[in-house]
C-alpha cells in the first residue's frame, strides 16, 4: 500500500529551514500535498515544536520513516530525544 497524500494518507515532512535554505524543496513537497514542518533534531525545542505540532494537527503519528538517518548518524542525543519527545506525545511504548 503506498503512504502517500494521494493514496488518502496525511503525510508530514520534516527539514531544517523549510521558509528559507530548504525553501525550494519544502515547496516541491506542499505541491505533493505533503506537510512540511520545521526541525532540527539537535535541538530538544526544536523537536519538541515539531512532534507537537504534527500531533496537534493530525491527532497522532501512526508512522515514523526517518530518510536521512546518515545526516544524524553523530546526533545520537538529538534522535534519542526526539523518538523519547515522539513515543512520550503519542503514547507510543
Amino acid at each position: 500500500m503506498s503512504k502517500s497524500p494521494k493514496a488518502g494518507h496525511t503525510v508530514y515532512a520534516s527539514m531544517r529551514d523549510p521558509k528559507s535554505k530548504n525553501k525550494t524543496h519544502a515547496d516541491e513537497l506542499s505541491k505533493q500535498g505533503i506537510k512540511v514542518v520545521e526541525l532540527d533534531v539537535t535541538s530538544d525545542a526544536s523537536v519538541d515544536t515539531a512532534v507537537s505540532e504534527v500531533v496537534k494537527s493530525a491527532g497522532k503519528i501512526d508512522v515514523l520513516q526517518p530518510t536521512r538517518m546518515e545526516a544524524v548518524a553523530t546526533k545520537t542525543a538529538g534522535l534519542a530525544l526526539f523518538y523519547r519527545l515522539l513515543r512520550d506525545q503519542c503514547e507510543l511504548a
